[in-house]
């Protein structure tokens, strides 16, 4: 069985977590989704006391964001880092705010962690990746692209004659 555990992320990655849990079930892999509330975003480091006693139960290996991964630490059980994006990286910081930045700190020191002692880190994109090697120096980090749901997302039987412009982002 595979276990992902992570706080709501408000976001792109709570629908990427659904998706691959989804995929998951259609797949007949036994998994477990669990999401907790968003101040464990702020505060990973509650969450042991948040899952007590055998929370990881029959869980094969368990996966989470590398916001929270640390701390998710299960005896005897691998545990698997996915990187959707690293707030670390300088490109972003000119487009902050000082909020923003205040956590990114935080960020900065949760990803470090979980990225340190992860068994496994997966990243999003190859600039991601590269990211992780250069600000972590964790160079095995495996590029695992966000899937695209071929039963949601097909083209159209009939392509119109002029198409209009159209923007998907």
């Amino acid at each position: 069985m595979v276990l992902y555990i992570s706080p709501r992320a408000r976001g792109g990655v709570d629908v990427w977590m659904q998706n691959v849990y989804r995929a998951m079930q259609q797949a007949q892999v036994a998994s477990r989704l669990q999401l907790l509330p968003h101040l464990y975003n702020f505060a990973p480091f509650l969450l042991p006391l948040a899952l007590r006693g055998d929370w990881a139960g029959s869980a094969r290996v368990v996966h989470s964001g590398s916001r929270a991964g640390f701390f998710l630490r299960a005896r005897g059980r691998p545990l698997v880092v996915t990187v959707h994006h690293l707030v670390a990286d300088p490109v972003l910081r000119p487009h902050t705010r000082w909020t923003q930045r205040l956590f990114h700190r935080l960020e900065r020191l949760y990803d470090g962690l979980s990225i340190a002692h992860a068994d496994a880190v997966a990243c999003v994109s190859d600039y991601t990746r590269q990211q992780v090697a250069a600000h972590y120096r964790r160079n095995d980090a495996a590029v695992v692209y966000n899937g695209i749901d071929t039963m949601m997302f097909r083209p159209p039987a009939r392509r119109p004659a002029a198409p209009p412009w159209r923007l998907l982002f």
